[in-house]
């Protein structure tokens, strides 16, 4: 019995001696493993946490330097949008100053400044076309008794028509408005960009077999004595 107890007592004591070597081994490896290994792996993550900030600045940068370009280009074409408005509003009030003074003290000088705001093409065509038909609006169509603002001889289809069958405008901006939106389709669709192609729809209706040759050439002439006098002297 005693020897029993004895070797029973030899495999308990045994069996915890060897645990406690279990523990103070595994101890000792980890130690070793962190004194020989830990800082190896703790520079590889400094580094690695060094390298994506760099990373990551480097491409912070790289955004910032695209961001400026862009501004910068915004600011270019920002600045050639304001020079050209600023030469298109000079070539405006030289258009208007030109019409000024070709038309003083006729009634259309009024309208001088909605005529300065179309295109040049159009422009010529209205001051050549309204010094043909109404000596710049000076023989009109009334309604009333009242100026249609009709210098034109336009006989666009309205509620309110004038003397001879002549359109009746509301005032001098929709007289030019309306008479400009027609004369651009023609300008821009048809190329009617000359008087003596604009005789054949102004004045003669696609057909001009039914007019008089002399009246004919006589308003390609009156029309484009102005017409080209305004292109000349305009402003350009």
């Amino acid at each position: 019995q005693f020897g029993g107890s004895v070797r029973t007592f030899g495999l308990s004591k045994t069996w915890n001696v060897s645990i406690v070597f279990s523990v103070i081994f595994g101890m000792f490896l980890m130690t070793m493993l962190y004194r020989y290994l830990g800082q190896d792996v703790s520079a590889k993550t400094k580094h690695s946490t060094s390298s994506k900030q760099s990373v990551e600045r480097v491409l912070g940068d790289e955004d910032a330097k695209k961001k400026k370009m862009k501004e910068e280009e915004i600011t270019q074409k920002l600045l050639a949008e304001y020079q050209e408005l600023l030469k298109k509003g000079k070539e405006k009030e030289a258009i208007e100053d030109k019409i000024r003074e070709m038309t003083k003290g006729y009634p259309i000088e009024d309208m001088a400044d909605e005529i300065a705001q179309k295109d040049k093409v159009i422009a010529a065509f209205l001051v050549g076309i309204a010094m043909k038909e109404s000596t710049w609006g000076k023989h009109v169509p009334v309604l009333d008794g009242k100026d249609c603002y009709n210098y034109w001889g336009y006989r666009g289809k309205r509620a309110r028509m004038g003397t001879g069958g002549h359109t009746c405008f509301d005032n001098p901006k929709d007289a030019v408005d309306t008479v400009s939106k027609r004369l651009e389709f023609l300008v821009n669709n048809e190329k009617v960009t000359t008087p003596d192609k604009m005789v054949v729809v102004w004045k003669c209706g696609y057909d001009c077999s039914w007019d008089n040759k002399k009246n004919v050439q006589k308003w390609i002439s009156d029309v484009d004595k102005y017409f080209d006098k305004f292109n000349e002297e305009g402003a350009s």
